[in-house]
Formats: structure tokens, sequence, C-alpha cells
């Protein structure tokens, strides 16, 4: 695990270097494509050093081998072929296709090789490890503010960036609302539910991919809020009153879509509902994004985070009788596994007539 996580580190300090080569430099994209094998092949130890003796596993893993060549290959060709390219653009679109083809290639793996060899043998175990990393992806965003507001450091902070910050924390606390208040216990408790196949395909659906719209639209809303920040703590040429400029509009209203969209899709397949009034959430964040565009950047924001508070407040009084009997289902779960955990552990705890 040192190995694999000096080998994820080196990757990440080379991504920026391969993506600025431009077809002129070999450290970079060759870092990338060793490094990313390398966490391949820990990978691949550390499975096969627990399953070596599960013959079904071991065919499912020699499956895994031919798709990580073919993604170290396409790694490879994206550090090389770009070099005898003269045209930058058409360099630059063949480094990002086999990238893209790595990417595709790594998620496609799980739809072609089926489910008859995977398993999920702890739901919690799996449901909680992702669950952090959407948890982590929702810091990150949060940090995302912070460097709005420290860019322009030493720069004195006014009013309008420091309503701008405390308003973008309360925003994304109404994205984690959405999906941890009453979508994601529900589906752990639904995930607990699955058994065979059935449980193997949701976690893989709604956790390793679906997941992936709800990333991308917290970044998408970490780089539109962070544009808007910038704006409203640096000195301006023209008056607060005017829109924003650039991007970064867009960005903040299409990572909230895009999250929304995705929490939607995670609620269907887990639970195999639909909430109108999330769709009309949603259809509305669309319809305001020419509206926003328009107006000031603290008072677009202001306008995103009132519909995404009132969709929770929303939530709260239109689904309070589900959410006591989830809440009350979850407490009764939490306080029956702790009284076995303190059955289990009693043992310890006995005293011995000769010690004491």
């Amino acid at each position: 695990m040192v190995v694999g996580m000096a080998a994820l580190f080196a990757f990440a300090l080379a991504v920026p270097q391969a993506i600025h080569a431009q077809g002129e430099g070999l450290a970079g994209p060759i870092t990338v494509a060793v490094s990313y094998l390398v966490v391949r092949a820990v990978h691949f130890w550390i499975f096969w050093h627990v399953t070596h003796r599960e013959s079904a596993e071991i065919r499912y893993l020699n499956r895994l081998v031919a798709e990580s060549v073919a993604s170290t290959g396409l790694l490879l060709a994206a550090a090389f072929v770009p070099i005898l390219i003269a045209d930058t653009m058409i360099s630059t679109l063949v480094r990002d296709g086999c990238w893209a083809a790595v990417v595709l290639s790594q998620y496609a793996t799980g739809l072609l090789l089926g489910s008859r060899s995977a398993g999920v043998t702890s739901a919690e175990h799996w449901t909680e490890r992702y669950d952090l990393i959407l948890m982590i992806a929702l810091g990150e965003s949060v940090l995302s503010v912070g460097l709005g507001t420290a860019t322009n450091f030493p720069q004195a902070v006014h009013w309008p960036a420091i309503a701008a910050a405390g308003i973008s924390i309360l925003l994304a606390a109404a994205l984690w609302w959405w999906h941890f208040d009453v979508i994601g216990p529900a589906a752990r408790i639904a995930l607990h539910a699955a058994k065979g196949r059935r449980r193997v395909t949701m976690a893989r659906d709604a956790y390793a991919y679906i997941f992936l719209p709800m990333i991308a639209g917290l970044i998408l809303f970490s780089l539109g809020a962070e544009e808007m920040l910038k704006w409203l703590t640096e000195p301006h040429p023209m008056p607060l009153g005017t829109a924003l400029p650039g991007p970064g509009v867009p960005l903040l209203f299409g990572g909230l879509i895009c999250y929304l969209a995705g929490d939607m899709l995670f609620q269907l397949r887990t639970l195999h509902t639909v909430t109108w009034l999330r769709l009309g959430t949603l259809l509305l964040l669309a319809a305001l994004i020419p509206v926003a565009l328009r107006m000031p950047a603290l008072a677009a924001l202001v306008m995103a985070t009132v519909v995404c508070v009132g969709l929770a407040a929303a939530e709260v009084v239109t689904m309070s009788e589900a959410r006591a009997e989830l809440r009350h289902a979850v407490f009764t779960e939490r306080t029956a596994h702790e009284a076995r955990e303190a059955q289990w552990r009693s043992r310890w705890h006995h005293d011995d007539p000769d010690t004491r």
C-alpha cells in the first residue's frame, strides 16, 4: 500500500506536467504511465494475495489484466505519439483521446465482465467508503470557497466577499443534505436488503457509476464558486453590481444541475422512486441560468442558494413521516449493533477472582 500511495502521489504530481507538455516533453507523460502501471500492479498483487486460493476470483483477475495492459499502452501512446505530430492542436487531441479511452475502458470493464465473479460481502463497508468519497468532494468544494477569497490576499476583505463565502458554505450544506438526509441512508438499507447478483449490480451501478456525475457536479460547482469569490474579492474596474464575466455562473448552476441529476439517478437505481419536487427544482435551475447571467455575482449566488435550500426545506416538510420512520429504523439498527458488540466484548471485562 505504501508503494501504491507513492506511485499515486507521483501520478498526481505528473498529471499537470503531462497536460502542459503539449507534445514537447516526456517526463510528465511517462511518469503518468509508469506510476499508473505501478498502482495497478499493487492492486493486482493485493487482489491475488487475498484470493489466490479461489479459482473463480483468479479467472476474474486474469480478465482484468488485459484491460490494465491496454490502459498502460494507451498512456504510453499519449506520451510518445504527440511528439511525432507537428500540429499542436492535433497532438493535443490525440493525447486527450488516449486518456479518454483509458477512462472509458476502465469503467466499461465493469459492465463487460459482468457480476458473476464479483461480490459485495459487506454492504455497510461498501456504502461507507463511497459516502466518504462524496464527503471529500463536498469538503473540496468548501476549500474552493476559501481559495476564492484567499486568491487576492492581502487585499482587504469586504462585506460582499464575507457574505458570498457564508452563502457558499450554506449552499454546500444544502448539497450535503440532498443526499445524506434521506437518500443515502435509505439506499444503504436497500443495498443491505439486496442479495446475490442484484446486490452486486446495484452497488456497481449506483456507487461506482452514478456517483461519477455527482462528483463531476461538485467539481463544477467548486469551480463556479471559486470564480465568484475571486470576482468579489479582487479590485474591480467595474462596479460589483455588474454581471459576473466568464464561465463562473454556468459552472455554478451546471454543477448544481449535474449533482442533482446524478442524485436523482442514484435514487431511481437504489430505491426505484422519483421525487417530482426534485425534478421541478432541476428544471428551475436550468431555467434560471439565463437570468443569473444578467445578475450581479452575489445576487446570482443568493438565488441559487434560495432554490437549493428551498428544496431541502420542502423535503423536510413533505417527507416528514418517511424521514421519521427512516431515522427510527437506523437508530434501532445502530443500537442493536452496539448491543451485540458490547455483549461480545463483555468477555474481556470479567474479573478473574485470583487477580482482584
